[in-house]
């Protein structure tokens, strides 16, 4: 595993983002709502694409970008903008 990917996901509050998800009931297709280490592995996957792809990919809530040689992991729960 990478070591810059790992510091990404230490750095993450998938806790939080657990917390959350079952609040609201947030559930993942053939999973439920998933536990903290799933959605680890989750995003371990779509930090190890987008560096692939050198682009930004989201799913489940979350959206992993490497640009410019940087990572960047968020979990997104609201937008808005103006059409």
């Amino acid at each position: 595993m990478g070591k810059r990917i790992e510091k990404v996901i230490a750095g993450f509050d998938f806790e939080e983002v657990t917390r959350h998800m079952n609040s609201v009931d947030w559930r993942w297709a053939g999973i439920g709502v998933p536990n903290v280490e799933q959605a680890k592995s989750l995003a371990r996957d779509l930090l190890k694409r987008a560096k692939k792809t050198r682009s930004t990919i989201s799913t489940g809530g979350f959206i992993a970008s490497y640009r410019n040689d940087q990572y960047s992991l968020i979990f997104y729960i609201d937008h808005s903008y103006e059409d």
